[in-house]
C-alpha cells in the first residue's frame, strides 16, 4: 500500500507538502503543528506563528482605540498601517508570501534581541499572612579562637598554649571536618537543633524580568546574561551597603535599582520606533508606487484619442445616472420623513393644540428643505444638459465635463448643503419625537401612580359584599330582566321610583368603537389586570389619566347621552379638588363569572354605565326596603341575609337588567345593586351624574353621615357636603 505523501502522487491537502510536513498558507516555509494554527475548517491548512503575529500587528495598527481619543501619532500610524493593508489585498499570491516572508524574518530577529535584553518586566505588590513550625539543624564553622574559648570555658585546657596545641592535633585529626575561608581554618561545631513557630503579616513591593527559553541557544544566552546581571547586581549591592553604614540612625537608608528596567524598555521602546519608522518608509513607498501607476494610466489614457460618439453615449449615461441617484436620496428622505410623521401624529393624536402645531411647524421645516433639494437637482440637470449641448463640441470637452459631473456625485451625500440641510431636519424630528414621548410617558405614569392609582379597587364608597354577592348570582341563575324599568331619563321620575333606565344599543354604538380604536383603552386594560391580580380583586375601575383621552371620550359621552350633560342647564362645576377623581370618567374591569354587591353608588349619586365588552347583569333593590335605621346598619344587615331571602326581595321589591356590549343603564341613588358577569371579563365606562337636579340623594347621604359622626373635618366628604350647602345658598 502507498502512503498517502509519498512522491508521485497528490499531497492530501494544499498545506502539505509531504507526508508529516506541513507547509504555511502565508509565507510558504515548512512549519509543524505546535508552531502553526488552523486557517479554517481544514486542519492541514495552516499558518505559522510567525505569520500570525504579522497579522496581528496590521489588526492592531488600523483599528481605532476604544473609549478615548486618537492622538496624532496613533493617527499617522493607523493610516500608513490601512495603506498596506490596501496594497496587501492587492498584491498577488508569491507577493504576498514574500511579504509575509520579510515580515517573519524581521520579527524573529526583533524576538531574539528581545530575549537577550529582559525587556518583559513586571511590578507586584503582594500582601501575605503566614503561619509555621520551623525544625532547624544548626551547624557551623567556627575558627581557632571561638574553639579555644569554648574549651577553656569548660576548663578542659587551662592555658591558651595548651588549647593551641590541642587545635593542631584537631586539625591533623583525618576524622575532623574542616574548611579554609580568608585564609584561616575552620572545625565543624555542632550546635543542636532550633524549635520555632512563626506569624508573620507583610507587604511585599517586587520586579521581576523574564526571558523565554525554547532552544539551547536561548538557555545558553540565559545563563551569559544571568551571570553578567548578577555580577553586576553585586557591586550594587556593595555600594549600597558602603553608603548606608555612613548614615545616621535618623536618615532614610538608601535603594539602588539591582534591575536594569528602564535600559530594557528603552531598548524595547527603540525597536517599537523602528518598526515605526520601517513602517512609514513601506507607506511611502506604497504611496509613491500608486502615484506612478496612476500617473502612467493617465498618459496611456491622454495618449489613446477620445472617440466622439463613444464620450456622447458616456457622457449622456454618467448624466442620467447622477440625476437617478441624487433623486434616490430625495425619495429615501421622503420615506423616512412619511414613516416618522405616521407616528409622530399618532404620538400627539391626544395631545394639546400647541404640541401638534409645532410638529406642523417641525414637518413644514423638512418639507421646505426637500422641496429645496429637488430644485437644486433639477438645476443640476438643467446646467448639465445645456453644457452638453451648446459647450461641448469635442471628445475632450465632454470627458471634461463628464469629470464634473463624477467630482459633484461624488460629494453629493457629504458635501452638499441641501442635502446636509434635509439630514439635519429630519435629525430633528427624531430628536423631536423622542423628548416629547419622554415626556409624555414621565406625566402618564405620575398620573397612573396619583390619579388611576387612587380608584384602584373601587367601583363605590362602601365596601362590596362579595360572598353573598356569589351566592345572590347562583340564586338569580336563569332569571331574565324584571322589574320596573325605565327606558328615558327624568330626573324627578329617577328620584321617585328609584327605578333604572335603560337606552338602546345605537346610542352607545358609536362610543365603544371609538374606544376600541384607543391605544390607550388596551394599554389600560393591561395595566389595570396586572394590578387586579397583584391585590387580588377581581373588579375595579381607574380614572382615564391622559387628559385628552378623556375629554374626547366625555364629549362624545355627553352628545350621545345629554342627559348626563348640561341639556336642562343644571350641570355641577367646579368640585373641590379632592373630589375630581370621584366625578371623572372611569373605565371597569369585571374578571369572568365574578359578581359584587354595593350599599349604593359612588357618594349616592346616579351613575351611567356603559358596557364596552362583555355580558353584564345589573340589578338592585331600594334601600328603604332594608329597613336599616343608620347606615352603617345597612351593611350589617345584609351581612346577616342569606341570599335565598335577598333574591326573593330583589324580585319583589327590586329589578334586575341583562346589559350587553354597547348597552348602558343609568343606576339610580339610595339603591342597593349589584352586577354579575358571565364567563367572560367584562369592560365598562362610568360616569357619576353631576347635576343639581340629581344632586339632593347625594347631599342626604352626606349630611346623614355627618349626623351619625361618620365625616371628620377636613376630609374630602365634609369637603364635599360644605361645597354642595355653598352652592344652595348661591342660588
Amino acid at each position: 500500500m502507498a502512503a498517502a505523501g509519498s512522491a508521485g502522487e497528490p499531497a492530501a491537502a494544499s498545506g502539505e507538502t509531504a507526508l508529516g510536513a506541513l507547509c504555511c498558507q502565508k509565507c510558504g516555509q515548512s512549519t509543524t503543528m505546535s508552531l502553526s494554527s488552523a486557517t479554517g475548517r481544514n486542519p492541514l491548512l495552516r499558518a505559522c506563528n510567525g505569520c500570525l503575529a504579522t497579522d496581528r500587528w496590521i489588526s492592531r495598527i488600523t483599528t481605532k482605540p476604544k473609549n478615548r481619543e486618537e492622538t496624532e501619532d496613533e493617527k499617522q500610524r493607523r493610516a500608513n498601517g490601512m495603506k498596506i493593508k490596501e496594497d496587501l489585498k492587492k498584491k498577488s499570491a508569491e507577493e504576498k508570501k514574500a511579504f509575509y516572508l520579510e515580515q517573519k524574518v524581521n520579527r524573529q530577529a526583533e524576538d531574539q534581541k528581545k530575549k537577550r535584553t529582559f525587556s518583559s518586566a513586571v511590578g507586584s505588590v503582594e500582601e501575605s499572612r503566614e503561619a509555621a513550625a520551623l525544625r532547624d539543624d544548626v551547624t557551623n564553622y567556627i575558627p581557632f579562637k571561638k574553639w579555644a574559648a569554648q574549651e577553656m570555658a569548660l576548663r578542659i585546657y587551662s592555658s591558651l598554649g595548651e588549647a593551641k596545641v590541642a587545635w593542631e592535633k584537631l586539625l591533623q585529626d583525618p576524622s575532623t571536618v574542616s574548611i579554609m575561608e580568608h585564609g584561616e581554618a575552620l572545625v565543624l561545631d555542632y550546635s543542636g537543633i532550633q524549635v520555632r513557630g512563626r506569624q508573620s503579616h507583610s507587604l511585599k513591593s517586587a520586579m521581576r524580568q523574564r526571558m523565554d527559553i525554547s532552544e539551547q541557544k536561548d538557555l545558553d544566552e540565559y545563563m551569559e546574561e544571568s551571570d553578567s546581571r548578577i555580577k553586576r547586581g553585586r557591586s550594587r549591592l556593595a555600594v549600597e551597603m558602603t553608603a548606608n553604614s555612613e548614615k545616621t540612625g535618623d536618615e532614610p537608608m538608601s535603594v539602588i535599582p539591582l534591575l536594569t528596567v528602564s535600559k530594557d524598555l528603552s531598548q524595547l521602546r527603540e525597536l517599537e520606533e523602528a518598526r515605526d519608522a520601517d513602517l512609514q518608509m513601506q507607506a511611502i513607498a506604497i504611496e509613491e508606487s500608486q502615484r506612478q501607476e496612476k500617473e502612467e494610466r493617465k498618459r496611456k489614457a491622454e495618449a489613446v484619442e477620445k472617440s466622439l460618439p463613444l464620450e456622447k453615449l458616456a457622457l449622456q449615461a454618467s448624466r442620467k445616472k447622477a440625476i437617478q441617484t441624487m433623486g434616490d436620496v430625495v425619495l429615501r428622505n421622503q420615506a423616512t420623513i412619511t414613516a416618522l410623521s405616521a407616528d409622530s401624529h399618532k404620538l400627539c393624536e391626544f395631545e394639546n393644540q400647541d404640541l401638534k402645531d409645532e410638529l406642523k411647524e417641525k414637518m413644514s421645516h423638512v418639507d421646505r428643505a426637500i422641496a429645496v433639494l429637488g430644485e437644486e437637482i433639477a438645476k443640476y440637470d438643467s446646467e448639465w444638459e445645456k453644457k452638453e449641448v451648446e459647450a461641448t463640441t469635442t471628445a475632450d470637452e465632454m470627458a471634461e465635463l463628464r469629470g464634473e459631473i463624477a467630482v459633484v456625485l461624488k460629494g453629493f451625500h457629504s458635501n452638499n448643503d441641501s442635502c446636509k440641510n434635509v439630514k439635519n431636519k429630519i435629525q430633528d424630528v427624531r430628536i423631536w419625537m423622542a423628548k416629547t414621548k419622554k415626556s409624555i410617558n414621565e406625566r402618564e405614569k405620575a398620573a397612573a401612580k396619583t390619579a388611576a392609582g387612587k380608584k384602584m379597587g373601587k367601583l363605590a364608597a362602601s365596601m362590596p359584599l362579595e360572598a353573598l354577592a356569589e351566592k345572590l348570582a347562583k340564586e338569580l341563575t336563569g332569571e331574565s330582566s324584571f322589574g320596573s324599568v325605565d327606558y328615558s331619563l327624568t330626573p324627578k321620575q329617577l328620584l321617585e321610583k328609584l327605578a333604572p333606565v335603560a337606552f338602546d344599543l345605537a346610542r352607545g354604538k358609536s362610543l365603544c368603537e371609538t374606544v376600541a380604536t384607543l391605544d390607550y383603552y388596551r394599554l389600560q386594560q393591561s395595566w389595570v389586570l396586572e394590578k387586579m391580580k397583584a391585590s387580588g380583586s377581581n373588579s375595579c375601575c381607574a380614572v382615564i389619566s391622559k387628559k385628552a383621552v378623556a375629554k374626547r371620550l366625555k364629549d362624545q359621552l355627553i352628545r350621545q347621552y345629554p342627559e348626563i350633560g348640561d341639556s336642562e342647564g343644571d350641570a355641577m362645576a367646579g368640585f373641590p379638588t379632592e373630589m375630581q377623581d370621584t366625578f371623572s370618567l372611569q373605565f371597569g374591569q369585571r374578571l369572568g363569572g365574578t359578581a359584587s354587591l354595593w350599599t349604593r353608588t359612588d357618594m349616592n349619586c346616579p351613575m351611567l354605565m356603559v358596557c364596552l365588552e362583555g355580558k353584564l347583569t345589573v340589578g338592585g333593590v331600594p334601600s328603604k326596603h332594608l329597613q336599616a335605621a343608620t347606615l352603617a346598619e345597612l351593611p350589617k344587615k345584609l351581612e346577616k341575609m342569606n341570599a335565598k331571602d335577598l333574591a326573593q326581595l330583589v324580585k319583589t321589591k327590586g329589578w334586575m337588567v341583562q346589559v350587553q356590549a354597547q348597552g348602558s343603564i343609568v343606576i339610580p341613588p339610595d339603591t342597593c345593586w349589584f352586577e354579575v358577569s358571565s364567563g367572560e371579563t367584562v369592560h365598562s365606562l362610568r360616569m357619576l351624574m353631576a347635576r343639581e337636579s340629581l344632586a339632593g340623594p347625594m347631599k342626604a347621604f352626606l349630611e346623614k353621615m355627618q349626623s351619625e359622626g361618620s365625616l371628620q373635618d377636613g376630609d374630602s366628604y365634609s369637603k364635599m357636603l360644605a361645597w354642595l350647602r355653598g352652592n344652595n345658598a348661591a342660588a
